[in-house]
């Protein structure tokens, strides 16, 4: 639900020692958001304690519009999914091997 008043949410930064280890999942945060739609405090809920930090420190980050309950401004609490995916990595093309680089030869 929370998603859908986001204005602004920067991604995070991805820990570089969990890139070297191609750490990879979803971070859950608790989030309490305030009457103006600015984040008062973000916990971990769940997720690999390499990439939480990243994950709570890019989600004090976002802004949402305010929630609102007859026209009045309401503070939520709520989770967040911050997820860490790694690009795919290109494989690199075979090298032939030398039998494979000439050309066949007819039978004689």
């Amino acid at each position: 639900m929370a998603r859908r008043f986001l204005r602004s949410s920067p991604a995070p930064e991805y820990p570089q020692a969990a890139k070297e280890k191609r750490i990879q999942g979803a971070v859950v945060v608790k989030v309490d958001i305030a009457k103006d739609g600015s984040v008062e405090t973000a916990t971990l809920v769940s997720g690999d304690p390499q990439l939480a930090p990243a994950a709570i420190q890019a989600v004090k980050k976002w802004k949402f519009r305010p929630f609102t309950a007859k026209g009045q401004p309401l503070e939520v609490e709520t989770q967040l999914r911050v997820p860490f995916v790694l690009p795919q990595e290109q494989p690199s093309p075979q090298q032939p091997s030398p039998d494979a680089a000439q050309s066949p030869q007819p039978p004689q």
